[in-house]
């Protein structure tokens, strides 16, 4: 499924990215939960930039995120999270209007 990325925020001891359209979370990082090497630095959260499309996969455990290319203002393309495959238009006839439909 292919969604959006949203702002990445961090509160307390933990950072999230979620979809900006259905709130599924891309990232998380618990801060409690890191181990680094002495003398390594920098933080291990690395959120995608925001508005980026991300395509997420689901094999059992694992998940597979991959950004793809996509130009501002242009379709989205088929999977997207925000597409349930339902009509947004519907054919009026004479009859559904006289029907009160």
């Amino acid at each position: 499924m292919i969604h959006i990325a949203g702002f990445p925020v961090r509160v307390g001891r933990e950072a999230r990215q979620l979809c900006a359209w259905c709130g599924l979370m891309l990232s998380d990082c618990d801060y409690a939960n890191i181990a680094q090497p002495e003398g390594q630095t920098g933080d291990p959260f690395h959120p995608f930039e925001v508005g980026v499309l991300v395509d997420v996969t689901k094999n059992g455990p694992v998940t597979q995120s991959i950004v793809l290319p996509h130009k501002d203002g242009g379709p989205m393309p088929a999977g997207f999270c925000g597409d349930d495959g339902k009509a947004r238009l519907r054919l009026v006839t004479d009859a559904a209007i006289e029907g009160g439909k």
